[in-house]
C-alpha cells in the first residue's frame, strides 16, 4: 500500500476475530504481518514505547510523531490478542511496552488518561524522538553502539533528514530463541533504558491534558484485559482507577455523562462513543473482577444511552445527543469505522454484552434482544453497501449470533461463567489448558460422567488441525450435577499443522444449565487459546 499508512485497527481486529472463531490462518497471517511490520518500524517508539499516529511513508519508518491515546488503547488490545493466538514473545513485548508507556507518561494523578502528545518540540517535528549519529556515539560505549546497530537501522548518514529514527533491522526473537538470544535482548534493553533516560532530558512535546471519556475508557478496557491475561495487577488497578475517576467526575444522575475533564472541571455533553466506550470498559472490568456493581453501572449507562441516542423511528443509534439550546445539528446514524471503532458498533456490542449477562442484572432486561435486532436491521443497509468500512459492527453481530470469541464467556444468560487459560508450555508438543467454571447459586450443570440430556463435555473445535485431544479431567462428583466453582483440565498433543495458528488450540465446551425447577437448552461455548 502507498503512503500515508494508518494502523487500521478496526480491520485488524476483525481479522483476528475471524482467525479466533474459524481458525483462519490467512486472516491471522495478514494481521500478524501488519502488526509485526508496525512494531518494527519507526511508527513505534522503539525507545519509549507506544505508537505514533501514522506513517508518512509506505514502510512504517517515518511517523507523524504525534501520539494519540486511542491508538495506544486499540493497538495494545490487538497485540495482546495476537500474542494469545501465537505465543510470540515479540507481540507480548509490544503490548507491555505500550501499556507501560501509557501508565508512565499519559496517566492523570487522579486516574484516567491524557488524550495526546504533540509531534513538535523545540519548534521542530520529531526532534524529541530522532538521534544524530554523533549523539549516539557520545552517549554509548563502542560495544553498546555496535549492539544497537546490529538490531536497529542506525548509521552516520541516517534514515530521516540526516538523523536516525530507530527501527528494527533484524528480529529480536528468532524462530528458535536460545538463552544467548534472551541475554542479548536484556543487554539491548538496558541500552534502550539508558537512551530513554538521556532523551528524557530533552524538551518534550506538548501534551493535551484533557481527559476524553471515550478514549480514556477504551484505554481502561485494554488495561483490564491485559491485566487479567498477563496477570499484571498494575494494569488492572490503573483500569479500575480510570473508570472510578470517570464515574466520579464525569457522570451524575441529573446531567448524565460529560465528555471532557480538564483541570478539575467537566464540560461538553457526551456523545454516543463516550457512553459506549465507558459501558464496554465496565463490562470488561466486571468480567475480570466479578463485582456486580460494575455490571449495574453498565446497565445504568445503557439505559441513559438508549434514552439519549436511540432512533425511535427506525431503530438503531444516533452518534450525537439530542440538541438542546442553540443550533440544531443533523443527527448522524453513520455506523462506519474511522480512526476509532464505530461508536454505533460498540454501542451494539454493549447491548449484546448485557444480553449475554442478563440473568445477573437487577433491572428488567426483557427488551434487550428486541433492541439488538432492531439495531442490526436499522444499520444493515449501510453495512451491506460497504462491509469493509463496518467491520466492528459485523464483529458485534457475530458476538450476538455466534457467541463471544473471548477467553471469558457466559452461558445460561450469565449464570455460568467460563474462563479459559493456558499453562505456559513446558514441552513443545504438549499443551495444558484450564477451564475455570463458576455457576450461580441455585444452578448446576449436568456432570460429564453421569447420564444426562447434555452432559458437560470438552472437544476440539471442528476446524482444529494443529492439536489432538489427549485427555480431559473433570472434577469428581458423587451426584449427577456440578455446582459452584470447579476447573476442567485439558491436555492436548501437537499434530502436524505448522501454520501461524499452530500455537493456539480451539476448544468447544458443551453444557446444560439447570435449577431445581427447570433445565435450559443445551449450549456450546467456543474458545481459541
Amino acid at each position: 500500500a502507498g503512503a500515508p499508512k494508518f494502523p487500521q485497527e478496526p480491520l485488524l481486529s476483525f481479522l483476528l476475530d475471524i482467525a479466533r472463531r474459524d481458525r483462519n490462518p490467512e486472516a491471522a497471517g495478514f494481521a500478524f504481518r501488519a502488526l509485526t511490520a508496525m512494531a518494527g518500524g519507526g511508527i513505534y517508539d522503539q525507545i519509549g514505547g507506544g505508537f505514533h499516529r501514522y506513517s508518512v511513508d509506505a514502510q512504517w519508518l517515518v511517523p507523524h510523531f504525534e501520539k494519540m491515546l486511542y491508538n495506544q488503547s486499540q493497538l495494545s488490545r490487538l497485540y495482546l490478542t495476537a500474542w494469545q493466538l501465537t505465543g510470540n514473545p515479540f507481540l507480548r513485548r509490544i503490548t507491555t511496552q505500550t501499556l507501560d508507556y501509557v501508565l508512565r507518561e499519559m496517566q492523570l494523578p487522579e486516574g484516567g488518561f491524557y488524550s495526546a502528545t504533540d509531534a513538535d518540540s523545540d519548534g521542530e517535528e520529531g526532534r524529541f524522538f530522532v538521534w544524530s549519529f554523533t549523539e549516539l556515539t557520545e552517549s554509548l560505549a563502542a560495544d553498546e553502539l555496535a549492539l544497537v546497530q546490529q538490531f536497529f537501522d542506525i548509521s552516520a548518514t541516517g534514515n530521516f533528514e540526516g538523523a536516525n529514527i530507530f527501527s528494527l533491522r533484524s528480529e529480536l526473537y528468532p524462530a528458535t530463541t536460545t538463552d544467548n538470544d534472551i541475554t542479548t535482548i536484556h543487554q539491548l534493553d538496558r541500552i534502550l533504558l539508558k537512551l530513554h533516560a538521556i532523551r528524557s532530558l530533552r524538551n518534550p512535546p506538548l501534551r493535551d491534558d484533557k481527559l476524553i471519556v471515550a478514549w480514556s475508557a477504551a484505554m481502561a478496557a485494554s488495561l483490564a484485559q491485559a491485566g487479567f491475561h498477563l496477570e499484571n495487577t498494575e494494569y488492572t488497578i490503573a483500569a479500575r482507577r480510570a473508570i472510578d475517576s470517570i464515574w466520579k467526575h464525569n457522570f451524575d444522575s441529573e446531567r448524565g455523562l460529560q465528555r471532557i475533564y480538564l483541570n478539575g472541571k467537566t464540560s461538553v455533553v457526551a456523545q454516543l462513543e463516550d457512553y459506549a466506550a465507558l459501558c464496554e470498559a465496565l463490562l470488561v472490568l466486571f468480567d475480570v473482577a466479578g463485582e456486580s456493581e460494575l455490571l449495574q453501572r453498565a446497565k445504568l449507562l445503557v439505559d441513559r444511552m438508549l434514552g439519549e441516542f436511540w432512533n425511535e423511528e427506525s431503530g438503531g443509534f444516533f452518534n450525537n445527543a439530542r440538541a438542546g439550546n442553540g443550533p440544531q445539528l443533523a443527527r448522524s446514524s453513520h455506523a462506519a469505522d474511522g480512526a476509532t471503532f464505530s461508536a454505533i458498533a460498540v454501542a451494539l456490542g454493549c447491548l449484546v454484552g448485557l444480553y449475554q449477562r442478563r440473568a445477573l442484572l437487577d433491572q428488567d432486561a426483557s427488551d434487550l434482544e428486541q433492541r439488538i435486532n432492531q439495531c442490526i436491521a436499522a444499520h444493515a443497509g449501510q453495512v451491506a453497501e460497504n462491509p469493509a468500512s463496518h467491520v466492528t459492527f459485523l464483529r458485534s453481530v457475530m458476538d450476538f449470533r455466534q457467541g463471544s470469541a473471548s477467553p471469558i464467556q457466559y452461558a445460561a444468560a450469565g449464570r455460568v461463567k467460563v474462563t479459559v487459560r493456558r499453562q505456559p508450555q513446558a514441552q513443545e508438543h504438549s499443551l495444558t489448558i484450564f477451564l475455570a467454571v463458576q455457576i450461580e447459586a441455585g444452578w448446576h450443570v449436568a456432570a460429564a460422567s453421569k447420564t444426562a440430556l447434555a452432559p458437560l463435555t470438552v472437544a476440539l473445535s471442528p476446524a482444529e488441525t494443529a492439536w489432538k485431544l489427549e485427555s480431559v479431567e473433570f472434577p469428581a462428583s458423587a451426584t449427577a450435577a456440578l455446582y459452584g466453582e470447579f476447573t476442567v483440565k485439558v491436555l492436548c498433543r501437537a499434530a502436524e499443522s505448522k501454520d501461524c495458528l499452530a500455537r493456539s488450540v480451539g476448544l468447544v465446551l458443551s453444557l446444560q444449565a439447570c435449577s431445581d425447577q427447570l433445565c435450559l437448552a443445551p449450549e456450546q461455548l467456543s474458545f481459541r487459546v
